[in-house]
């Protein structure tokens, strides 16, 4: 019994077991691919052509992507045009398209292709691990990170949303954030200055904020004074690269710690 190109060769009977695979459905998401171009960012977060068990279907996928990648909708044209001098006929990818409804259900159906992947990936690891495990303590190893390879796939695509969903709660999450700034909350951490949480609405994640000015005029004063104001309601880490502190940041740092220290926070200050 043999695996697509993508696999190894098992020898195994072919009337051992079922292995899981479904024809129908690979063409339809192909289909769906060529006559709904848009879905293609969707389906690329959770579908690889590893997941198609025919070779060809797996080779029109690859066609798709590489499509996607140059900025080209993958349409049934642009794909006929990607796999010329292959032996994929451009009847069949008509006959892909002709059977495509809707794409609704588009990503329901890759994910359920990517499914009878790990299913069958399961499957081998596991018949092969079988003579693998006799070699001794390093087939058992291979095999271990085989199967912790497909345990990190199945967690991925069970966490893995389409950009839809991601730019809807982007949406919902930066209206929300506008209504408190217009309400005068501070949407992020505070800075322990109410007049600019009201003009930045506190620091928020992923931002770099860069505090500069000449020398003696309160840089660490200030930066100290943010992190007490974070401590209050978050973890915080600060961090100096002064060879030598000055007597005042020694003690401010440590006043900092004390305050901490007495709120049962957790932050790290160094």
């Amino acid at each position: 019994m043999k695996k697509n190109e993508y696999t190894k060769t098992c020898n195994y009977p072919a009337d051992a077991l079922k292995i899981p695979e479904s024809p129908d459905l690979e063409r339809a998401v192909l289909g769906a691919l060529m006559v709904f171009p848009e879905s293609v960012a969707d389906v690329r977060g959770i579908l690889t052509s590893t997941a198609f068990y025919d070779p060809q279907n797996a080779r029109i996928y690859d066609a798709i992507c590489k499509l996607d990648d140059r900025g080209i909708f993958p349409d049934l044209y642009q794909v006929f045009e990607e796999l010329k001098g292959t032996d994929i006929s451009r009847q069949y990818l008509a006959v892909l398209t002709q059977a495509v409804g809707s794409g609704v259900g588009i990503l329901n159906h890759a994910r359920i292709l990517v499914d009878k992947d790990i299913q069958r990936r399961g499957i081998f690891t596991l018949m092969e691990g079988i003579a693998t495990i006799q070699e001794g303590p390093e087939g058992v190893m291979r095999v271990i990170s085989s199967l912790e390879r497909i345990t990190g796939d199945v967690a991925r695509i069970a966490s893995a949303r389409s950009i839809g969903d991601v730019m809807q709660d982007t949406l919902t999450a930066l209206e929300r954030r506008q209504q408190a700034h217009q309400r005068g909350e501070c949407v992020g951490i505070s800075t322990g200055l109410p007049c600019m949480d009201r003009i930045t609405g506190g620091w928020r994640g992923g931002q770099l904020v860069i505090l500069a000015a000449r020398p003696a005029m309160g840089k660490t004063a200030v930066a100290l004074h943010f992190a007490q104001a974070a401590a209050s309601g978050t973890v915080f880490r600060y961090v100096s690269f002064r060879w030598r502190c000055p007597r005042r940041s020694s003690a401010a740092v440590c006043w900092l710690v004390l305050r901490v220290w007495m709120r049962g926070r957790s932050g790290l200050v160094r």
